[in-house]
C-alpha cells in the first residue's frame, strides 16, 4: 500500500505535536486545565488533544465542577417531552469515558444526568482510560456550531455544555504524528493508535472542482474538536451539546459529513485539505471506538442519528482498516434502518420508514395517502427532512466505489429516487385525493445545499457502475409495542434498476 509522504508544509504543521521537552504538571485545551499531583510526560496528538503517560493523579480541573448558580428554565422537545430539569447540582462536569450509554455526568440540567458518573477530584486515571472535562453554558440560548448552515430560527438553541476536551492516558508515548485513540477507553486496554503516515492519499479522488465549494476552514472547524456527546445514546444529546464541539442533530451531522466527503475527494491541493482530512478521520476513529465499546445502533429516529456511518468507512479506507470499512456488519445505522424495498402506493420501489420515534414507526409508503394516520404523516415529514441531507453521502459512496461495502443497497437506490430530476410517478400520483401528494413533494430533486445539487447533477452519471452488496434486508418491528423489538428480515430487491435516476435535460 502506498504511504503518505510528508511535505515540508505538513511537517511544519505537525512539528508542535511532539512529546514535551520536560515533564509538565498541567496542560490546557479549549479553556480547560488539568493539574497533576506531580510532573508527567505529556504531548499532543495531531488533532491537538493531549496525551499523558500514566497512571497519574489529576488533582483538579479548571474551571472546576460544582453547583450552578441558577436551576435554569425547563426545556421540552417539539413533541412536549421534557429534556431538562431545574437542577443546580452539577456544571462543568467530567467523566472517565468507558462505554456508550444513556446517561452522563457533565451537567445536571439535562435529564439523563447521573451523579455517579461525575468525577470527583483528585482522581487517578490509568492507561487506557480517558478523562473528558467540560465547560457548561449558562441558561441562555447559545450559537450552534453549524449556524452558517441553518435557518435563522435555528442558529441558536439551548445547549447545556459549551465545550469539552479529552485527556488520554497512555502507558508510553505514542508514535510521532499519531491520531488520538477513540475517546472511550478501558483501563489497561489502549484503543488502536493510527498515525498520519498511514493515511493512503491515493484513495482520494481528484474530482474537478465545481464552483460554489464550501470553505475548507469552515468545515475543518466542524471537526476540530471531539464529538464527546456521542458517548450518550439518548435523544437528550440534542440539548447536551457541547455547542462549540459538535452538531447535536443528525440532520446537520449528515449534511456536514456528506459535504466533507465530496470536498476531500475534489481536486484541490492536499495542504488545503489537511486539517479537514485529519479531523474527519479522527471523527471516524471515535465513532468506531464507540462501536467497539458496544454501541450497536445509531437508531433510525427521523433525522436524529444520521451522519455517522460514512465517517467510519472513510477513515477505514484511508487507514486501510477493514473493521472500519465493514462497520455496517456490526452496528445498525440510521440511513439503513430507515430504507427498504417494496411496492409503493404510486409505484415507488425504494422507500423510507421512520424507524423509532417514541414508539416504533411502521412502514407507510405502501399505503394510499388517504389511509395515513398521524404517525404516517410524521414519517413523511421526516422523509422530507432526510432528503435534504442523505444524497451527498450516497454520491460519495458511489464515487469512491464503496456501494458493496456500504452493504445496504436500498439506501443508495432511495437517494436515486429522491434526486431524480423528473418524477416517474407523476401519473400515478393523480389517483390520490390527498392534494399535497398529487404532485411531487417540493423537497425531492434537491438537497439543502446548492453545491451538493450541482455535484450530483455533474457527477452522478459519471460514477462507476456499482458492485451491489446484494444483502437486501429490511428492519422489521417484530413486537411493535413500546419499547419495541425488531430484527433484520430479507427484503428482495425489485428488478433492476430499482429506481432510475433521470438527469436534468
Amino acid at each position: 500500500m502506498q504511504r503518505f509522504l510528508l511535505t515540508p508544509l505538513v511537517i511544519a504543521c505537525l512539528a508542535s505535536f511532539v512529546t514535551a521537552a520536560e515533564p509538565v504538571d498541567s496542560v490546557t485545551q479549549y479553556g480547560i486545565t488539568w493539574t497533576f499531583s506531580k510532573p508527567v510526560e505529556a504531548g499532543q496528538f495531531i488533532t491537538g488533544d493531549w496525551w499523558v503517560v500514566g497512571p497519574l493523579e489529576v488533582t483538579s480541573v479548571t474551571p472546576g465542577p460544582g453547583p450552578g448558580e441558577t436551576p435554569g428554565p425547563e426545556h421540552q422537545s417539539i413533541y412536549g417531552a421534557a429534556s431538562t430539569q431545574a437542577n443546580t447540582t452539577m456544571r462543568n462536569g467530567s467523566m472517565i469515558a468507558a462505554d456508550p450509554g444513556p446517561d452522563q455526568g457533565f451537567d445536571s440540567r439535562v435529564r439523563n444526568y447521573k451523579a455517579a458518573l461525575s468525577v470527583k477530584y483528585p482522581v487517578t486515571v490509568n492507561p487506557g482510560q480517558t478523562l473528558i472535562s467540560t465547560i457548561s453554558n449558562g441558561d441562555e440560548r447559545s450559537q450552534t456550531l453549524a449556524h452558517a448552515l441553518l435557518w435563522t430560527n435555528e442558529k441558536q438553541g439551548f445547549y447545556a455544555l459549551k465545550t469539552g476536551a479529552v485527556l488520554t492516558v497512555l502507558d508510553e508515548p505514542p508514535p510521532p504524528n499519531a491520531f488520538r485513540p477513540a475517546f472511550v477507553g478501558i483501563a489497561g486496554k489502549t484503543r488502536k493508535i493510527f498515525t498520519r503516515d498511514q493515511v493512503d492519499e491515493t484513495k482520494l479522488l481528484k474530482i474537478p472542482v465545481i464552483p460554489g465549494m464550501p470553505d475548507f476552514s469552515q468545515f475543518a472547524r466542524y471537526y476540530e474538536r471531539p464529538y464527546i456527546a456521542d458517548i450518550v445514546t439518548s435523544w437528550l444529546i440534542q440539548v447536551l451539546g457541547p455547542s462549540e464541539n459538535q452538531s447535536c442533530y443528525g440532520r446537520e451531522v449528515a449534511r456536514i459529513c456528506g459535504i466533507t466527503g465530496l470536498m476531500l475527494n475534489s481536486d484541490v491541493p492536499i495542504e488545503q485539505k489537511e486539517k479537514l482530512l485529519v479531523g474527519f478521520i479522527q471523527n471516524g476513529i471515535d465513532i468506531h471506538g464507540l462501536v467497539e465499546g458496544g454501541r450497536r445502533e445509531y437508531e433510525g429516529a427521523g433525522g436524529f442519528w444520521s451522519g455517522r456511518k460514512l465517517a467510519v468507512m472513510f477513515a477505514g479506507v484511508m487507514l486501510n482498516e477493514p473493521a472500519m470499512i465493514n462497520v455496517g456488519e456490526i452496528t445498525i445505522f440510521s440511513e439503513d434502518q430507515q430504507t427498504y424495498y417494496g411496492e409503493g402506493w404510486a409505484g415507488q420501489k425504494a422507500h423510507f420508514q421512520n424507524g423509532f420515534h417514541s414508539i416504533p414507526a411502521l412502514p407507510y409508503e405502501h399505503k394510499k395517502p388517504e389511509t395515513w394516520d398521524m404517525h404516517n404523516n410524521r414519517s413523511e415529514s421526516y422523509r422530507s427532512l432526510n432528503i435534504m441531507t442523505w444524497p451527498a453521502t450516497a454520491l460519495v459512496v458511489r464515487l469512491m466505489g464503496l456501494v458493496k461495502e456500504w452493504n445496504h443497497d436500498a439506501f443508495i437506490d432511495y437517494c436515486d429516487r429522491v434526486m431524480s430530476a423528473e418524477d416517474p410517478y407523476a401519473e400515478a400520483r393523480k389517483e390520490t385525493t390527498v392534494r399535497n401528494q398529487q404532485v411531487r413533494p417540493t423537497s425531492e430533486g434537491k438537497t439543502a445545499d446548492p453545491w451538493v445539487n450541482n455535484m450530483w447533477k455533474t457527477y452522478r452519471l459519471t460514477a462507476p457502475e456499482p458492485e451491489w452488496a446484494g444483502n437486501n434486508r429490511m428492519w422489521v418491528w417484530t413486537n411493535p409495542e413500546f419499547p419495541g423489538k425488531g430484527e433484520w428480515q430479507p427484503n428482495p430487491k425489485p428488478a433492476e434498476p430499482a429506481e432510475s435516476y433521470v438527469a436534468p435535460r
